[in-house]
């Protein structure tokens, strides 16, 4: 991962990430993540200036933890292999 241009983290302060840096985190291309912003199926960037934007650093962390949350268990996998449909229950 790129190496942050920002200060050292303190309690509570806020953390931005360029487009590129959310896109090597998550493994989306940067044109997939702004079009999943705009579905609001991400986190909303923010307009730094007129050319640049981010995203909040904790946003995306807690997308992706959210995310791991909610993945299919080895027996949804062996399931979805078999080609079956699992409910979001299961």
């Amino acid at each position: 991962m790129t190496k942050s241009r920002q200060a050292p983290d303190q309690a509570g302060a806020l953390r931005f990430m360029s487009v590129g840096q959310a896109a090597e985190l998550t493994t989306f291309s940067k044109q997939q993540l702004r079009l999943m912003a705009k579905r609001d199926l991400f986190p909303q960037p923010i307009q730094l200036s007129a050319r640049r934007v981010a995203f909040i650093e904790a946003e995306v962390l807690d997308w992706l933890r959210n995310r791991q949350s909610h993945r299919p268990t080895p027996v949804a996998w062996q399931s979805i292999a078999d080609g079956n449909e699992v409910s979001a229950t299961a």
